[in-house]
């Protein structure tokens, strides 16, 4: 289903990869765009067989309070609709920051230097 999917906006990116929903950010997010990526995650999560997601973080400070603030509420909606796994993708320590301060007992989350190996662990 990859790239037949695909919504975008401004510095980011996402789709359905089989039971995986991917979220490319490439450059900070605009506040007047967190709902409508909100949104497009959640309806993504809610498709029959989705159980994962993987966050390929491409930017500057990913780890900060915004991201994170707004990752872990998008996440904790998306487990009513049968998420279990969450990823981070990012080479650089940024991953390691987010893995560490969030917050989603309710999930196997792990962090990964890159994109492939991240989605094939969520594709597990």
């Amino acid at each position: 289903m990859k790239g037949r999917d695909s919504h975008t906006g401004n510095g980011w990116k996402m789709y359905v990869d089989e039971n995986v929903v991917v979220a490319e950010f490439t450059e900070a997010v605009a506040f007047d765009e967190v709902e409508q990526i909100n949104e497009t995650f959640l309806a993504l999560t809610a498709r029959d067989g989705v159980n994962a997601t993987v966050a390929c973080i491409d930017m500057e400070d990913a780890a900060g309070r915004k991201m994170l603030d707004g990752a872990q509420a998008a996440a904790k909606e998306a487990k009513d609709n049968g998420l279990e796994k969450w990823a981070i993708a990012d080479d650089g320590i940024g991953k390691l920051a987010i893995k560490n301060r969030v917050d989603l007992p309710e999930y196997e989350v792990e962090a990964f230097d890159e994109r492939t190996p991240a989605v094939d662990w969520a594709k597990e």
